[in-house]
């Protein structure tokens, strides 16, 4: 079967599976029908182009098998980063044509992905018919700001998978971003300043070479507006991503978009993306430039500054914690004392209440001390703040 060649735009109006219709080209007919056959949505989409594509049949996703890939250097490796809930997992779906089968987001409010997950792009890839067709490797991540796992933690976990299977560079990065979040934390503009501290490790300034292309800024939830007031909202907040926020490297050549929750959304930001990558001066992450102590680091700055308001603020929860316990253990002592009619039920909803505060409390702690064991990675913890240094397994740098 012919394939479609990057540089060639297909040209297709999706329609709902009991009317889909190609409008293509003739010479694109056959391709497009095998490349695009696995699409479908419940809305009509209007045209779309992709010119970094090229496509050899039905289009899927599955989890990554390096052994069926042991050639890295025709592999194309996308980091989809970004807070939990931001849409990450619904993008990988949305390319997959179907993605209610796999479940990928199905938890996302519950913060679902924990652990680095890399899917293979199965019959499209970047390339021409010129040159081979590169395979994409998208890697879902952990969500930033997340309560229970660090932004140390989630960059350690990519370093790790990197060295483990012998990856020196990440290509390109996705930043995904709730365009309903009506105003953005310190703690989500903190995260912000590492992702841009960490693609500039691969710039070139002596000779004035920007890679701000190897990264893109991925907007979501636009699916989701039902009203003229969210809309003008939504739009507002992008403003203010584009004008503010991302200005510097928006015009050093970060690619931002709308990401509207479909199939052919999806491919036309893969495709934008790989664009704006090739003219970048280098990829988004490489080992190579890595090379300095993580606290010398401009982007470990920020993982540092992200550790201790982490601990900070699980410090202050815990004594809550303890506080509340200490008073529920007061009032059932006090409960027990009376003899009155349904004091059986009363001290058990007590039991109850204390049980699940016990539990919260012990997983603040084990959460606390897992902070402060990365904290340690960097030194010395900052003046007033103590932690505890006496853990197994902690390494001094």
């Amino acid at each position: 079967m012919s394939m479609a060649a990057a540089g060639e735009k297909i040209r297709v109006a999706f329609l709902p599976p009991s009317s889909q219709r190609l409008a293509v080209s003739p010479s694109l007919y056959l391709t497009s029908i095998a490349a695009l056959s696995s699409i479908h949505t419940n809305t009509r989409i209007m045209v779309d182009e992709y010119t970094r594509f090229r496509f050899e049949g039905k289009v899927s996703i599955r989890p990554w098998s390096w052994e069926e890939h042991p050639d890295r250097y025709d592999v194309a490796t996308i980091l989809l980063v970004g807070p939990t809930g931001s849409g990450k997992s619904s993008f990988i779906e949305a390319l997959s044509g179907d993605g209610a089968s796999m479940g990928i987001s199905s938890d996302q409010l519950e913060g679902f992905t924990k652990t680095l997950t890399p899917y293979e792009l199965i019959n499209a890839g970047f390339g021409n018919s010129y040159s081979t067709r590169d395979t994409i490797c998208l890697v879902d991540t952990p969500g930033f700001s997340d309560s229970t796992i660090s932004e140390f933690e989630i960059i350690d976990m990519v370093k790790k998978w990197m060295k483990t299977h012998q990856i020196e560079e990440i290509n390109h990065i996705m930043y995904f971003s709730s365009i309903t979040d009506k105003r953005l934390p310190g703690s989500r503009k903190t995260t912000m300043e590492m992702v841009k501290a960490l693609i500039k490790l691969g710039r070139l300034e002596v000779l004035h070479k920007a890679n701000e292309g190897s990264l893109s800024i991925i907007t979501t939830m636009w699916d989701t507006l039902w009203t003229d007031r969210a809309r003008s909202q939504a739009e507002s907040h992008f403003t203010q991503l584009t004008d503010d926020i991302w200005k510097d490297f928006i015009s050093d050549g970060t690619y931002i978009a709308k990401f509207h929750n479909t199939t052919s959304s999806a491919f036309q930001i893969l495709d934008q993306s790989r664009t704006h990558w090739g003219v970048a001066y280098g990829d988004a992450f490489a080992t190579r430039n890595d090379e300095h102590p993580l606290r010398e680091t401009a982007y470990g700055r920020f993982l540092y500054r992200d550790l201790v308001d982490r601990i900070t603020s699980g410090k202050e929860q815990k004594q809550a914690l303890e506080l509340e316990l200490s008073l529920m253990g007061a009032d059932a002592e006090e409960s027990a004392k009376g003899n009155g009619s349904g004091a059986d039920d009363e001290q058990g909803g007590y039991d109850d209440l204390t049980r699940l505060i016990r539990e919260r409390l012990e997983e603040s702690e084990r959460t606390l001390k897992r902070f402060e064991e990365q904290l340690i990675e960097f030194g010395e913890p900052p003046e007033g703040l103590k932690v505890d240094s006496d853990k197994e397994g902690v390494s001094h740098k």
